[in-house]
């Protein structure tokens, strides 16, 4: 009997198949409907981007037109206080009148601030004979005819009438070429007038050449006593005062 051969198996290879082609996509006209739906949604975003456009703008312009008139009115508020020369019944200018001629004239521009009505010491001095002595942080304005004094601290409204401390509405200035003397303080000195006219013109007037000008002794009404700091010649102050006292050591 012959003997079976076996065959051998087929083995089936699976190979992946390529993908078919893709075919040509055909293109379609739009119809006019259509073309008339794009057209309005490129118009549309076209308006929307300006619109935004615009109202950046617009915010912008509102934020630095507030911010250029907050800074205009600080500006005005600021040149207007400090240099008043407008229509305002305490703006002055200061004339000084020996008798019937008038020695010196102050303008308002130049006697106001934003402290008050002041004069120049130097031009003071062509009315008024007085020295000056001290260093500069405290002088004393010393009337030679009777030897009476005004203590002045730099840049301070308190001062010293002779024995009678007292304190001014506005600082005396010190300044590098010169001191500026509030009208305040000439009220303290006998001998010299002062009036406001109804021209804004503050007269300082002396009858003539041989007024004697002195300091007032007594504390002026309505004036209550004031204690200084430290700052202002505590030694003096409550020290002892007992004998008698040379203005050097007043001044020092």
């Amino acid at each position: 009997m012959a003997e079976k051969v076996n065959k051998p198996k087929k083995i089936k290879v699976f190979t992946k198949k390529k993908p078919a082609s893709a075919e040509p996509v055909k293109k379609r006209w739009l119809t006019e409907e259509e073309k008339t739906a794009r057209d309005a949604r490129r118009v549309k975003a076209i308006q929307q981007k300006r619109a935004r456009r615009e109202k950046a703008l617009a915010v912008f312009a509102v934020m630095m037109a507030v911010y250029l008139g907050v800074i205009g009115i600080i500006a005005a508020y600021g040149i207007l206080s400090f240099n008043s020369v407008a229509e305002s019944d305490k703006v002055y200018s200061v004339e000084g009148y020996m008798g019937e001629t008038k020695i010196f004239t102050v303008s308002a521009a130049q006697a106001n601030n934003s402290y008050g009505l002041y004069v120049p010491f130097s031009t003071l001095t062509k009315l008024c004979p007085m020295s000056i002595a001290g260093d500069g942080d405290s002088v004393a304005i010393i009337l030679p005819d009777t030897g009476d004094y005004i203590k002045c601290f730099s840049n301070s409204s308190s001062i010293w009438v002779n024995d009678a401390p007292c304190r001014l509405s506005s600082p005396v200035l010190f300044e590098e070429s010169d001191y500026l003397i509030p009208v305040e303080l000439l009220e303290y000195i006998n001998g010299l007038k002062i009036t406001y006219g109804d021209n804004r013109v503050c007269t300082l007037y002396r009858q003539d050449a041989e007024t004697v000008l002195s300091a007032s002794h007594s504390l002026p009404v309505g004036i209550d006593h004031i204690e200084f700091s430290p700052l202002y010649d505590t030694d003096y102050i409550y020290g002892d005062t007992s004998g008698d006292e040379d203005i050097s050591d007043i001044i020092e």
